[in-house]
Parts: C-alpha cells; sequence; structure tokens
C-alpha cells in the first residue's frame, strides 16, 4: 500500500515537506571516519580563504555515515559521506564541511535548505556487518573516488561524555526580490549526543589520492548505536 503523502494546506504560508520534517533532527545509526593530515594548499582549494586550515597540517576527516532521521513522527534513512577539516570563523574553533554527498533527495533538499551545507548527491557505497553493528565483521566504503576498505575493529575504547564539536557552516541565500543580491552569513550548529553508542579503533585501507593525493598519520574509528540531535543549538556567528 503507498503512504499518503498528500500535502493538505492549512494557510498560504510555506509548509514543511512531509518527506521530511522541520529540525531538530534526532540521527541514530552507524559512523565510520577516517582521520588524516593533508597539505594545507589542498585544502584551500576546497574552501574560501575565510576558511583557512587552523595550521599546518591540519586534521581532516572523510566520514561516512549510515543514519535514521526522525523529527515530528517520521524516520528517513539515508547515507552520507563528508570531507571536513579543522578551522575557525570570527573566534569560533569547530569544523567546515568542504565536500558532502548523499544518496538522499530529501535529505539533500532540507540540508542545503535549512542550513546551507554543500551537499550534492551521489552514490554512497557501504557494505560489510560492521554497519549492521557487529563488531567482528569488516566494512567497506566509497564515494565519487575516495574509499575506505577492509575497515576492522581492533579494540573498543571508552571515551569521556562530550557533544561532537561545532560544525561552521556558511550560508548563501538569494534575495527573491533581486536575485542578483544575496545573503551570507556563517552559522554555527552544535549537535547535542543524545547516546554516545559504542565506539572501536579500527584498521584499513584509506584511498584519498584523487583528491588530496598522500595523506599521513590515517587513523580510523568507527562508532555504532549512536544518536545525535541537531538542528536545536544553531546561532549565527556575528
Amino acid at each position: 500500500m503507498t503512504e499518503d503523502v498528500t500535502v493538505r494546506f492549512g494557510s498560504g504560508w510555506p509548509f514543511p515537506s512531509p518527506m521530511w520534517q522541520d529540525p531538530p533532527w534526532s540521527m541514530t545509526g552507524t559512523v565510520i571516519t577516517a582521520w588524516f593530515h593533508a597539505e594545507p594548499g589542498r585544502l584551500a582549494e576546497l574552501a574560501h580563504a575565510d576558511f583557512a586550515p587552523m595550521h599546518e597540517g591540519s586534521q581532516t576527516r572523510l566520514r561516512f555515515y549510515d543514519i535514521v532521521a526522525t523529527s515530528g513522527g517520521r524516520s528517513t534513512p539515508f547515507q552520507e559521506a563528508v570531507v571536513a577539516f579543522r578551522t575557525s570563523y570570527r573566534g569560533v574553533h569547530g569544523e567546515l564541511s568542504a565536500l558532502m554527498w548523499t544518496d538522499s533527495i530529501p535529505y539533500l533538499t532540507w540540508g542545503r535548505e535549512v542550513f546551507g551545507w554543500p551537499l550534492q548527491y551521489g552514490e554512497v557505497n557501504l557494505q560489510g556487518g560492521l554497519w549492521d553493528g557487529e563488531a567482528t565483521a569488516d566494512a567497506f566504503c566509497q564515494t565519487e573516488g575516495l574509499s575506505l576498505e577492509s575497515v576492522r575493529v581492533e579494540s573498543e575504547r571508552t571515551l569521556a561524555p562530550s557533544d561532537p564539536t561545532v560544525w561552521i557552516t556558511p550560508q548563501r541565500r538569494l534575495s527573491a526580490v533581486n536575485v542578483a543580491s544575496e545573503e551570507r552569513r556563517v552559522l554555527a550548529i552544535r549537535p547535542r549526543v543524545v547516546h554516545p553508542g559504542r565506539s572501536f579503533r579500527c584498521s584499513g585501507s584509506l584511498d584519498v589520492r584523487e583528491l588530496f593525493g598522500e595523506v599521513q598519520n590515517v587513523e580510523i574509528d568507527a562508532v555504532t548505536g549512536v544518536t545525535i540531535e541537531v538542528g536545536d543549538d544553531v546561532a549565527a556567528i556575528e
């Protein structure tokens, strides 16, 4: 039976999509991350000069997500891959998501509309039992020429409770009255950890040569069963 997603107008104001509700969003799933040091020159090609890497050899990450997002009683699964690096803007330290791919059109639409994330549609290929929470299984992750292969858990680790770093997000909005003009601002998005899940140190093979060439100091970790809330703590950086 096809789900009824008929839009019923309550007023003339724009309305939330039946496919994706307004934030905050509760996001639950598995995350696998490769941390590495990339040349600053390579990172500078990915972002405006206002968001330069914090220092030489700035820590960069390639992170893959397999997530179910819930808001307003509706759950939406999606997969995502993100390249981000440490930066600061007007005294606020955090991470800039420079490249983002997702296989979900609703998530792409709302991520760009609400927060201005640079999401683009792409195939995100996630395989292996680790994605299902099996700590003894391997995992494979690939998107747009970037891959993380033969990911295997080496040990479980205990982390002190903490929320993720601030997501520094440039946002650009065109004027509906004069499309030649635009509004620019930078958001500080602070996700909140609702449930930390299980965290693991992993081994694996990272290939980001297409984008970064050879990289150094690669570390890989995985978190299963994590839940974070996104969208209840967002402010413009003045």
